[in-house]
């Protein structure tokens, strides 16, 4: 059965869920971090209220100086509040994997040895930091993820750790199968987690890959697959199938984030990454393949059909993000004048970017509404329908409920409009939906009442 969570929404912001993504953008929220030289290096968005973020320093791309600060907001961004993790004065983070408002784990490393990694762990938002021991890695840790509370992973340059109860006892696993040299170094935000599932992108073009929660790896691509020698800088999984990599010739300048590139290449596999051919699509303001610096992220949005949102963080070179709802066949540019370095994304209607940190109210982009001024098109006898229609759950099952009002047709959509399935109304006040044929996302419940159609936003996890 699948975790399932719903939110309740206003009209309004079914409206703006219902709107074509191209009718959004990215709206400005203050990280809540004073200092200089840095900017977002990793974001875990939970859902559409809660999700962290870790800083790095943009005076070697996260690899020069040691910074271990991160920030949070439980409000969907409305307020951002920072703290420090309390790891030695040398360590940096490279990564965050949040469960909840108040669960994260930070991958961390000693920043002028590339050795030593830890893992800390938070339960109370952030107020307090605990290195998890029993992670005993030698080379840096680079990765942690927690597929729940209890069951996690964290890989090194080459050691893997697994732990079944939150990280209390972590186990070491069998190395990587590293094919050159005897250890890698992973680019920050290269990875994707699907389910059971991951893939990590190193600086050598070679894709590692996981069917079992990081208890055994394979190679699933190199050299043979397409990537060639070539750091991956960006990772994101549709589904078990279909993905697209950022990646770009390795030249130097430091283990991974730093690293200067050249002639990024935009990737596509339909085999899991066995595969990978390269796509060399444009749109009118940009041809991907003569991006120099194109790198830093991109990321698959869940409960669409196939959009993806790539971008780059490069101010000084190419700095921009832009959005395909056809698997990358084509793309629309978003903006040229936010450099973006993080993204990460909840659904269709709910996601964050990373970028520079300049003052308190910079360093954070939401996804959202391009004109939030469609409220006022909402009349009253609207929102009072549509508050009396509720959204329920149980463990088991989605149901919807109308005491006070009677549909004549209900439909699901997903967030880009399109029809997953009609539903057959049986005038029962509280009706059971069919979210058991449903992917994990974001879906819309319409409901025709009268001449109105009334809107609610249901997650299933």
């Amino acid at each position: 059965m699948k975790k399932m969570k719903t939110q309740l929404l206003s009209f309004f912001t079914c409206a703006v869920f219902s709107a074509s993504l191209s009718a959004q953008t990215w709206i400005q929220q203050g990280a809540g971090i004073v200092g200089s030289s840095l900017f977002i290096g990793d974001i875990s968005a939970v859902n559409d209220t809660v999700a962290w973020a870790i800083a790095g320093s943009y005076n070697g791309g996260m690899c020069e100086t040691p910074v271990t600060r991160f920030t949070r907001t439980s409000d969907g961004g409305a307020h951002w509040r920072s703290g420090s993790i309390s790891a030695p004065s040398s360590y940096n983070t490279w990564n965050i994997c949040a469960i909840d408002s108040l669960t994260a784990w930070v991958s961390t490393f000693d920043q002028f040895s590339l050795s030593n990694g830890r893992v800390y762990k938070t339960i109370n938002g952030g107020q307090t930091w605990i290195h998890q021991a029993t992670a005993t890695f030698t080379s840096a840790c680079k990765f942690v993820h927690f597929f729940n509370a209890n069951e996690g992973v964290a890989v090194g340059q080459n050691e893997i750790f697994t732990t079944q109860n939150g990280g209390t006892n972590w186990v070491q696993q069998t190395d990587l199968p590293v094919p050159f040299p005897a250890s890698t170094h992973f680019i920050i935000n290269s990875y994707e987690v699907l389910g059971n599932k991951i893939w990590l992108g190193d600086y050598a073009g070679v894709v590692y890959y996981s069917a079992d929660k990081g208890q055994t790896w394979t190679v699933k691509s190199g050299q043979s697959g397409g990537l060639g020698y070539t750091g991956i800088k960006a990772l994101a999984f549709k589904d078990s199938l279909n993905g697209i990599a950022i990646s770009s010739v390795f030249q130097g300048g430091g283990s991974g984030g730093g690293a200067y590139t050249d002639n990024a290449m935009f990737y596509k596999t339909n085999d899991g990454g066995a595969t990978w051919t390269s796509a060399y699509y444009n749109s009118s303001q940009w041809t991907l393949a003569n991006q120099y610096y194109a790198k830093y992220d991109v990321c698959y949005i869940p409960g669409t059909t196939n959009s993806y949102i790539l971008s780059s963080e490069y101010a000084g070179f190419n700095k921009f993000s832009a959005i395909t709802s056809d698997g990358g066949q084509t793309w629309t540019y978003i903006d040229s004048t936010i450099a973006h370095t993080a993204l990460d994304f909840v659904s269709g209607g709910t996601g964050w970017s990373g970028s520079y940190i300049n003052n308190v109210s910079d360093g954070i982009y939401k996804w959202g509404a391009a004109t939030p001024t469609l409220v006022t098109s909402i009349t009253d006898h609207q929102k009072q329908l549509n508050d009396q229609m509720k959204i329920l759950y149980d463990q088991d099952a989605v149901f919807v409920s109308m005491e006070k009002i009677q549909a004549t047709a209900l439909t699901i959509l997903n967030l880009e409009g399109k029809v997953i399935a009609v539903l057959n109304v049986d005038n029962a006040q509280k009706q059971r939906l069919d979210s058991e044929s449903l992917a994990r996302g974001a879906y819309i419940l319409e409901a025709k009442v009268g001449n109105t159609m009334l809107h609610k936003k249901f997650i299933i996890e």
